[in-house]
């Protein structure tokens, strides 16, 4: 994504999350002061950013991002001693956040059940 990399910087995100989804990448979490939970939308085609819902968990620092077909997910991550077990599920479309299910079963092991 042209342009993409550096804007992020300019945006001032460090150890934040990002997924992309088609044309459109996305961002938001991270260690900015405060911690982040504002989000942001990238358009490859017209190389703009726009704010989206804010992230639906609690403001966190190095969480994992992905996408599964049209949804991305952000998780996990660390905040001032403590180190969330959560997963929360963004949709596009509805540009809405739902906390999804995980289920840590021993200490250093994660397994996601998705429905």
């Amino acid at each position: 994504m042209v342009g993409y990399k550096n804007q992020i910087f300019q945006l001032g995100y460090r150890l934040c999350s990002r997924f992309f989804n088609r044309k459109k990448g996305y961002i938001g979490t991270g260690d900015v002061s405060p911690l982040a939970q504002d989000f942001w939308e990238y358009d490859q085609d017209n190389n703009s950013w726009t704010q989206k819902s804010n992230f639906g968990g609690n403001g966190r620092s190095v969480a994992v991002g992905f996408s599964i077909g049209t949804k991305g997910y952000i998780g996990l991550g660390y905040s001032t001693g403590m180190f969330y077990q959560d997963l929360w599920e963004y949709d596009p479309t509805t540009d809405t956040w739902t906390k999804r299910l995980i289920s840590v079963d021993n200490p250093g092991d994660l397994l996601v059940y998705l429905q």
